[in-house]
This record gives C-alpha cells, structure tokens and sequence, in this order.
C-alpha cells in the first residue's frame, strides 16, 4: 500500500559569474510510496530531472544541480482536522540550527 512521504530536497544553483555565490535550494516534496526508501528514490529522480544551466537575464549562465536528500519522514496524519493536517515535525535543541544542513560523511 502507497503512503504518503515528506522530504526535504537540497539543490544548488551556481553561476559561471565569479562574482555570484553559489545558492542553495530546499525543496519540500511529498510523494506517494511503499517505503522511505522508494520516496527517497522518487525525490531524487524528480529533482534530477529540473538539472541544467539556462541563461539569466545578465546573461550569466545559472547551473542548477541536485545536491541530496535531506530527510523524508511518513506524513505524520492523513485526517484534516478544520481543514489542516500534520505533514512533517522535527526536533532540536539549538534554535540556530533550524538553518544548519548537516552532511554525514
């Protein structure tokens, strides 16, 4: 049976401007699947596909690439409740690191 997965999706557009610094790119997806693993898999195809460079309008050529999947994690309720439903809940303990992407290597 498919449920339904959220994940975060991290993308990073560089530019071949020396003067442009690389930005970085979450997404929030939510896809329809057996397991997390088959979601983790579905996320990163769907990224993969939106890859390329394309031209701004300075003429800088802007190079989109998939970085990683951050995490995905089971919908957490599939019942609206006043119209809202939990999707995704997270925990820590620093509140600067709400903006921190930690990368295991």
């Amino acid at each position: 049976m498919n449920i339904s997965f959220i994940g975060r999706v991290l993308s990073k557009i560089s530019s071949d401007n020396p003067n442009h610094d690389v930005v970085y790119q979450e997404i929030m997806l939510e896809a329809k699947a057996y397991d997390d693993e088959s979601a983790r898999q579905a996320m990163t195809t769907m990224v993969k596909a939106q890859e390329g460079a394309r031209k701004n309008a300075q003429g800088d050529t802007l190079t989109v690439s998939f970085d990683r999947v951050i995490d995905v994690k089971p919908v957490l309720d599939d019942i609206f409740t006043d119209g809202v439903r939990a999707l995704y809940r997270r925990h820590f303990t620093q509140a600067d690191a709400l903006d921190v992407f930690s990368r295991d290597e």
